[in-house]
């Protein structure tokens, strides 16, 4: 569910296998803008997607004041590690979950799947 009046920024896996669906689910429904949206959601659609978009995207969600939930579970090591290998290489998300907890100064609340500060 949105939020009444914010934005709801939406973070997980692509294609989340484990937890189902994933952000792709969600593009398909077309519900959704990519930036600013309050009352709606906003997910990263950018044809000239890169890391330094995404971050850019994410920042830019943060400085707003979005509501940050997720589709994947953060808490989970093969959404945020590739093949589940703690230590190895992070996935895009984990990387967005890396980002917001050591940068923008987010922590997850798992009763809301949600980043708050």
């Amino acid at each position: 569910m949105a939020h009444q009046k914010k934005t709801t920024t939406l973070l997980g896996r692509i294609d989340d296998k484990l937890d189902g669906g994933g952000t792709q689910t969600l593009k398909d429904t077309q519900l959704f803008k990519h930036g600013e949206n309050p009352g709606g959601f906003n997910i990263i659609d950018d044809p000239n997607w890169d890391w330094e978009r995404n971050v850019e995207w994410l920042t830019e969600a943060a400085e707003r004041g979005d509501v940050i939930r997720v589709v994947s579970d953060p808490l989970k090591n093969s959404n945020i590690w590739v093949n589940g290998v703690v230590g190895g290489q992070k996935t895009i998300f984990g990387q967005e979950v890396q980002l917001l907890e050591e940068v923008l100064g987010y922590t997850y609340d798992a009763t809301i799947f949600t980043f708050v500060k």
